[in-house]
C-alpha cells in the first residue's frame, strides 16, 4: 500500500521539501505510521504523510524547537499585539508556524527522532 506524503532533506545549508510516497514498509510504529525514516540517520531524508507535521518539522529546523513556556508567551503576545507579529525573516516566519501549529497539536505521537542536530538551527536557510 502506498501513501502520498512529503520527504524533507537537508542539503549543505538548505533545506529540500519534496513530494512523494512510502510504502508501509517505509513507515515507523513509533510516529502511529505517520513519518518514514530511511535507516535512521539524522542527516538522511525524512518523510511525513501528514502537511502540517512537514511544515512544523521544516520550522523547526529553520528557528530550533521552541519551548512550550516561549510558545505560551509568544502566543500571548501574537493575539495581544494590534499590529500582529512582524515577519521578515524565514527565522520570524518559521517561529510563527510553530506559535500558530504547536507540536502538540500535531496528529499521532510527537516523534523524538530529529531530522538533523540542532546546531544549524536559526541560520538563514534557502529553500532549492
Amino acid at each position: 500500500m502506498r501513501f502520498s506524503g512529503y520527504w524533507v532533506r537537508s542539503v549543505e545549508n538548505r533545506l529540500e521539501i519534496l513530494a512523494g510516497s512510502f510504502n508501509d514498509t517505509e513507515l515507523s510504529e513509533s510516529s502511529d505510521w505517520k513519518e518514514a525514516l530511511q535507516n535512521d540517520g539524522p542527516g538522511l531524508p525524512r518523510g511525513f504523510v501528514d502537511p502540517l507535521t512537514m511544515i512544523h518539522e521544516v520550522s523547526r529546523q529553520i528557528a530550533g524547537e521552541i519551548s512550550e513556556e516561549d510558545l505560551e508567551a509568544a502566543r500571548s503576545d501574537f493575539w495581544q499585539q494590534e499590529n500582529g507579529l512582524q515577519v521578515s525573516t524565514m527565522a520570524d516566519f518559521a517561529r510563527l508556524i510553530q506559535v500558530l501549529v504547536p507540536r502538540r497539536h500535531l496528529p499521532g505521537p510527537a516523534s523524538s527522532v530529529t531530522m538533523a542536530d540542532d546546531s544549524q538551527a536559526g541560520a538563514e536557510i534557502p529553500f532549492a
